[in-house]
């Protein structure tokens, strides 16, 4: 279906303007134009007027479990390595597969709820993953996540790897490319030195990208130098997981030295996870300045305890003007596009997270004139640091429109509530 969205401001992130009274015009699942004058040659099935409203580019989470819904705000007051080991780890060995479909389901609802239409999700169980968002339409990056908890050496017959292969064989590219395959082994305490080399080895032979947590917090990196003598960097670097481009998530504690291993790299930002489990804050300007790529990501809503990017991109700003006690160094532009071009970039998306000809119509609607907006100078800083992510009325992925002023249209939300509070009431 041809749709053409017109009167709307449009914020295409090509450059810093804003397209006012502006046009856009969809072609099945791509972007056919874009501009202040409809072509003449554009034939559309619909029309809808959004006058008054702002479209931008949908969002990209770089780093989240999305069925870690089912676990918000079961456990708070701990630090990562205490939150993991005594409330986390602990209550996933008792999840099913029916408990990860629901509870995707219901992070894909409150991802198209704030406007996020592109996701890195790496858990467990996530053939039900994959189910989930194919039947929605939802754009993923899964990777089953691999340790070993330093139990053996011999990993030939390692049933989290044969998975994460199985994924990659059954999925990668699944339903018209919405599904990509990565290699997620899970951290440097979890997983011992030759099991992320055997790790590295697999992602080289199946060509998958490498994503994993890394340097999250000061207990990490200090117990990593107290085994190896290097920084979780250094032994990523040693094991091959940095050979090829990669995206780690939080990196808050890293040394200089660590910077040039990380160079043309991307690490996916979670402020209010880091913030939550005391974990600190990254210095993004530091290691942008030093060629890293910044994405945005929520991480679980375990530790957030939400995935509105919305939020997230206003904690990364406003961090970031407190970080280095200069906030001109990160731009509210900047931290824009963290959330929704770079993270496209980080997931190898490379048609999404801008809004031109060609791309894909993976976009929102967002209402930019409620009483917190006027008198509305510029835009792009009111959506950075005046919106809460509630703003979004409606959220388009690959030309379909899939949430609409509070309804879903790929989603049986009231059977999926339903089925948390079971999944809730047998867990806890």
């Amino acid at each position: 279906m041809n749709i053409l969205f017109k009167n709307a401001d449009i914020i295409t992130l090509c450059d810093d303007q804003v397209i006012k009274g502006g046009y856009l015009g969809t072609s099945d699942k791509k972007i056919k134009f874009v501009g202040t004058k409809i072509p003449e040659d554009y034939k559309y099935d619909k029309v809808i007027d959004v006058k008054g409203k702002t479209i931008m580019p949908s969002f990209s989470n770089a780093h989240c479990h999305t069925a870690m819904t089912i676990l918000r705000s079961y456990s708070e007051g701990y630090r990562l390595q205490e939150w993991l080991n005594e409330k986390i780890f602990p209550i996933e060995d008792k999840l099913c597969k029916e408990d990860i479909y629901y509870g995707t389901m219901l992070g894909i609802a409150e991802m198209l709820r704030f406007g996020t239409t592109l996701v890195n999700d790496c858990y467990y169980f996530m053939e039900d993953a994959v189910k989930a968002y194919l039947e929605a339409g939802f754009n993923a990056n899964v990777s089953r996540c691999v340790m070993n908890f330093f139990h053996k050496d011999d990993y030939s017959d390692d049933y989290r790897m044969k998975e994460c292969i199985d994924l990659y064989e059954k999925y990668n590219g699944a339903g018209d490319d919405l599904i990509r395959v990565e290699m997620f082994p899970h951290a440097v305490y979890t997983c011992d030195y030759n099991y992320l080399k055997y790790a590295s080895k697999i992602a080289k032979k199946y060509n998958m990208p490498v994503t994993s947590h890394l340097s999250e917090n000061k207990t990490e990196v200090d117990d990593c130098i107290k085994k190896y003598g290097k920084t979780p960097v250094e032994i990523y670097k040693e094991t091959g997981l940095l050979d090829d481009v990669s995206l780690m998530a939080h990196c808050v504690h890293l040394k200089d030295s660590d910077l040039e291993y990380l160079r043309g790299h991307y690490i996916a930002h979670n402020p209010k996870s880091n913030l939550k489990l005391g974990s600190g804050i990254a210095d993004i300007y530091k290691y942008k300045k030093n060629g890293i790529n910044i994405a945005i990501g929520t991480d679980g809503a375990s530790s957030n305890n939400n995935l509105n990017m919305l939020s997230e991109l206003n904690y990364a700003a406003l961090l970031m003007c407190n970080k280095n006690s200069d906030p001109s160094l990160v731009s509210p532009l900047e931290i824009l596009k963290m959330a929704t071009l770079n993270g496209a970039k980080a997931l190898r998306r490379e048609t999404k997270g801008l809004l031109k000809e060609g791309f894909d119509a993976d976009f929102i609607i967002l209402k930019t004139d409620e009483l917190y907006h006027y008198p509305n100078h510029n835009i792009i800083n009111n959506i950075v640091y005046a919106s809460t992510g509630c703003e979004v009325e409606t959220t388009v992925c690959g030309g379909k429109i899939l949430y609409d002023k509070g309804e879903y249209l790929s989603i049986d939300i009231e059977k999926v509530k339903f089925e948390i509070l079971k999944i809730k009431e047998k867990l806890f």
